[in-house]
């Protein structure tokens, strides 16, 4: 059970099947994210695509694009030459990839998000709800358009070098923990379920190219610094210029190899003169395989490292402002570096982030435990080696922040699998905090200590990869889901025959649920489509949910036709378009009544809408309208009567009780009724006022809550508090008066038999009702 007087794992894992497992997990959740997102949603994609098209275009690299200007916040694909200020590699690759597929048709498919132009820009949030930068347009859809085929060709390159990468960082964890504790598989899965990677991986971008580079310079490093070696030297070497021609960020790979080379030097006790040719021929390798690129950049544009179309935070502010402001970056990058999706707008929710920041502090304060007495530790060097590269990153990272506004977590990548390993090592160290006892066997100390550690070992591989594969479906496809549905979709909608302007039909709609209260949200589906090939601007739609009075809205939406991901200008003949409106009501929201959808479109001026033909009828002001919705209240909220009654209207309503109120000439009568059952037809409420002789004094006579709540819309256990204003002769003595209180139908007139709570019919089909 030992190796060189080491304890063991007393269960061993076979090392390739897990690393298989792993490696087969994370292409299963890469094929996830690649489906929920559309193409253009990860970071500069069209930026990258544009390189790697021009590239496999005209077969030569564009040349340096100047300066920036101000202009949409997201890339457009302009006439010329495309931005280039990145060195060639991955876009020399990504062109040997796509050549000879047609790509025409991609400059036209790269259409902003329309809200940018009415302010109704993307902002970071939970809230799914326009996240989008760029429309989704029909070529994404089967059958692909030629330039689609092309980047999704380009993505299925950038998963693969994902693959590459988590493949590396378990090689380099299993030198840094050789026996088979299961650590190097926790180091790899930090890096598979780590859901920002999984997001970044998919997408057209060189950073794939530079992460994969990256890991695989570490191998080799951690192989040079332990074992030495010729052929390892000149393969770093090799990978340090690859990775310097894939990225500018690259340089930050060299602190840690020329370590790595002195530390092995100091090691094998080399002579000074063997350590200088070895760091002389290294960094010939890399100056033959990336220098080029450098030099060129400062001869013809005085800009050796590519850096001048990046935009710096513009000047000014206090140093507290800016350490402010700093403060955000950090915290936004922290966040983007762990779970933020598009173009860092999707978030998730908080607790994610606290999660993961505990795992980090818990990794971070390990260190600062020494390793324990009689545990293997990493390879002399190795821990300052992965440090440094970390350390090295991250203040890179926060050099960046001060100067651009852009809080990428993805900056930091390329030390991502350093990283997982030096928190997994200080989780390791703190899992070693079970001391021995003299009255518990060491065997089972050592016992418990594998379980505790198998436990947390398990645990956090668990809890990655459930929470990766949950974005998809959770945050991904609700924020970019096409709203084009099949025309099954239709089936038990509400169908429609309605017309706006020329060429939109909305087909049906449907609406959840029937029923609501205060404070609650309903779910108003509508189904449209094209018709004909007419030109279509991208048009507004605007849902109101108001009562029977237009004017007294409660809820409103005004949103772009079909959502910003697919407005209206770029649909296709006879495809469907389905899209949900959620509309949250008020609390304060009048109820128990009817509310009904008013819905219409507009273009520019909310105030000139499209004209409407419903049922083959103009309709005026260009307004449909759909529903209703019940709006009832909720039980508790509804008051007890002040004077309690118990009379019934043909087995069907009750009244439980009344209110009065005398303001000046006038009586507000509230009646509290209840519905035992569903009233077949609407009915009409009357209050009369009689003396002492029965002669009518005043009366009142209307609908339940003046027509907002019909009573044919009553269901089995409505509570309904109904006011009746009476309007009192002046000076009138109300002594010995009384009520009589009654429902009948209209327009025959037909009151509803009544009967009190012994079950006595009531002569003239009404209640009376004492004065106090």
């Amino acid at each position: 059970m030992t190796r060189g007087g080491r304890p063991r794992c007393p269960v061993a894992l076979p090392p390739g099947g897990i690393l298989l497992l792993l490696l087969l997990l994370f292409l299963l959740l890469g094929g996830l994210y690649f489906r929920e997102t559309p193409l253009l949603e990860t970071p500069d994609e069209p930026s990258h695509v544009s390189l790697v098209k021009y590239i496999a275009d005209m077969g030569r690299l564009p040349p340096e694009p100047p300066p920036p200007k101000e202009g949409p916040p997201v890339p457009t694909i302009a006439p010329g030459p495309p931005r280039y200020y990145a060195p060639p590699l991955y876009y020399l690759l990504g062109a040997s990839l796509i050549a000879g597929l047609e790509t025409d048709g991609f400059a036209q498919a790269v259409i902003p998000n329309p809200g940018w132009a009415r302010g109704w820009a993307p902002t970071p949030g939970r809230d799914p709800n326009n996240k989008n930068a760029y429309v989704h347009t029909a070529d994404q859809r089967p059958p692909y358009a030629g330039w689609v085929r092309a980047v999704r060709r380009l993505r299925s390159f950038s998963l693969l070098l994902g693959a590459i990468t988590v493949v590396g960082t378990f090689m380099l964890a299993r030198q840094l923990w050789p026996d088979p504790e299961g650590w190097p598989w926790v180091a790899t899965a930090l890096v598979a379920f780590n859901p920002a990677y999984l997001f970044v991986t998919i997408g057209v971008t060189n950073d794939a190219l530079l992460i994969a580079l990256s890991t695989w310079a570490f191998v080799l490093m951690g192989r040079l610094l332990t074992h030495g070696g010729r052929a390892v030297g000149l393969g770093l070497a090799l990978l340090l210029g690859l990775a310097l021609l894939t990225k500018q960020s690259a340089l930050l790979l060299l602190p840690p190899a020329g370590l790595a080379l002195v530390l092995q030097a100091r090691s094998a006790r080399w002579p000074r003169r063997r350590l200088l040719s070895w760091l002389l021929i290294g960094g010939l390798v890399v100056l033959l395989v990336a220098g080029w690129w450098y030099a060129h950049n400062g001869v013809a544009y005085g800009d050796p490292l590519g850096l001048r179309p990046h935009r710096p935070l513009p000047a000014g502010g206090t140093v507290a402002d800016r350490l402010r402001l700093l403060g955000q970056q950090v915290w936004g990058a922290f966040r983007s570096y762990w779970a933020a999706f598009g173009w860092s707008l999707i978030l998730v929710h908080p607790a994610w982030y606290v999660t993961v920041g505990l795992f980090t502090l818990v990794g971070l304060t390990g260190w600062l435990r020494p390793c324990p007495t009689g545990k293997p530790g990493w390879p002399p060097g190795m821990a300052w080696l992965l440090g440094s590269a970390a350390l090295l990153n991250g203040g890179a990272l926060l050099l960046w922040l001060w100067r651009t506004p852009a809080p990428y977590g993805r900056l930091l990548f390329p030390t991502l699998a350093p990283t997982a390993c030096l928190l997994v090592e200080g989780w390791r160290r703190w899992l070693q905090v079970l001391p021995p006892c003299r009255l518990i066997p060491a065997s089972w100390v050592t016992r418990l200590r594998w379980a505790v550690q198998g436990v947390w070992q398990g645990g956090v591989i668990l809890l990655f990869f459930l929470f990766a594969a949950l974005v998809p479906f959770r945050h991904l496809h609700p924020a970019f889901a096409s709203p084009v549905v099949s025309q099954d979709a239709l089936e038990g909608a509400i169908p429609l025959q309605a017309r706006f302007g020329d060429g939109l039909r909305l087909l049906g709609y449907r609406f959840a649920p029937e029923t609501a209260r205060p404070g609650e949200t309903v779910r108003l589906t509508l189904y449209w489509q094209r018709e004909g090939r007419t030109i279509l601007p991208d048009l507004t739609v605007f849902v109101h949910l108001t009562p029977q009075d237009p004017e007294r809205r409660v809820a409103g939406l005004d949103t772009w036709l079909g959502t910003s991901r697919y407005p209206t200008s770029v649909w296709q003949p006879g495809e469907v378009v389905a899209q949900e409106h959620p509309l949250r009501i008020p609390r304060n929201a009048a109820v128990p009544a009817l509310y009904w959808f008013r819905v219409g479109l507009y273009a520019d001026d909310p105030n000139r809408r499209l004209p409407l033909l419903a049922d083959g009828r103009p309709v005026p002001e260009g307004t449909l309208q759909l529903g209703p919705v019940r709006l009832v209240p909720h039980p508790r909220s509804i008051p007890a009567p002040a004077h309690p009654t118990s009379f019934t209207f043909d087995r069907t309503i009750r009244l439980n009780g009344y209110d009065l109120v005398q303001s000046g000439t006038t009586m507000t009568v509230t009646l509290h009724w209840e519905a035992l059952a569903s009233p077949p037809e609407d009915l009409t409420v009357f209050v009369h006022l009689l003396d002492e002789a029965g002669r009518l004094v005043a009366q009142h006579d209307g609908p339940p809550r003046d027509g907002n709540y019909p009573a044919s819309w009553w269901r089995p256990g409505d509570r309904i508090v109904d006011e009746h204003p009476l309007a009192l002769p002046a000076g009138v003595n109300l002594q010995g008066h009384h009520l009589r209180v009654g429902l009948y139908t209209w327009p025959d007139g037909r009151r509803l038999p009544v009967t009190d709570e012994e079950g006595r019919v009531l002569p003239d089909d009404a209640a009376t009702l004492t004065l106090p």
